[in-house]
């Protein structure tokens, strides 16, 4: 998939403030690497035309930003994405370097599994040195563990900096004593502790439920009244 400007709009100003003038490609255009388009448009940092279809390698030539989202068959009983590692490792081999030679100045984003696995992969495969070379590691963790402590604290999302660090499931660490919230330290009672269990299994409550995890889906717990943090 490629998401690219017409050359007449290239410097015009998005939603952002600042000129798009970026082609991004999405190798592995399924649910999840459909949702990131989505959002991209959406968000403004690409703009029509949006070019979904089957395509080669080479269509990725002098891509700014390339999105990795290919994968090897995820199976319903799936339990630990460390499982896909094997399968997924001998898919990027035969796609990362070929991507490096045809777009050798690219930002590379990683959403394959297991992700650090594979941007650990992504960096050996293609050559690029580590600023170009990202994975989303447990950004979504990160943000449903903000939006479940936002509704215990009665504090807008926006306002924590608390991060799910490590890796997935058992491999994950709360930071959240770390990061204030509001501008106040967050405190560390058992509810705490029952929310980021909540939390980091809920990637895997959601894939059993729809059967992928393309999009963001928050906690759903209810708000309480305003109270100590």
């Amino acid at each position: 998939m490629r998401e690219e400007r017409n050359s007449e709009d290239v410097g015009s100003p998005c939603a952002h403030g600042y000129p798009v003038t970026v082609k991004v490609s999405v190798v592995g255009p399924g649910r999840v690497g459909m949702a990131r388009a989505y959002t991209l448009a959406l968000k403004g940092v690409v703009r029509a035309p949006l070019d979904v279809r089957a395509g080669h390698l080479h269509d990725v030539a002098d891509s700014e930003v390339v999105v990795i989202s290919a994968s090897v068959p995820m199976n319903a009983d799936l339990t630990d994405r460390n499982a896909l590692a094997e399968g997924n490792v001998a898919l990027m081999k035969t796609l990362l370097p070929s991507i490096a030679t045809v777009a050798p100045q690219a930002k590379m984003t990683v959403l394959s599994n297991p992700v650090d696995v594979l941007t650990w992969q992504a960096l050996r495969l293609t050559g690029f040195p580590a600023e170009r070379v990202m994975g989303i590691g447990t950004l979504v963790d990160s943000a449903r563990f903000r939006e479940g402590l936002s509704r215990e604290l009665a504090i807008h999302p926006d306002g924590i900096r608390s991060y799910v660090l490590g890796g997935a499931r058992q491999h994950a660490v709360s930071g959240h004593e770390a990061g204030p919230g509001g501008g106040d330290p967050i405190k560390d009672p058992r509810g705490r502790r029952e929310l980021f269990a909540s939390t980091v299994g809920a990637r895997l409550e959601v894939f059993k439920l729809k059967g992928h995890t393309s999009m963001r889906w928050p906690l759903r717990r209810p708000r309480p009244s305003r109270r100590s943090y």
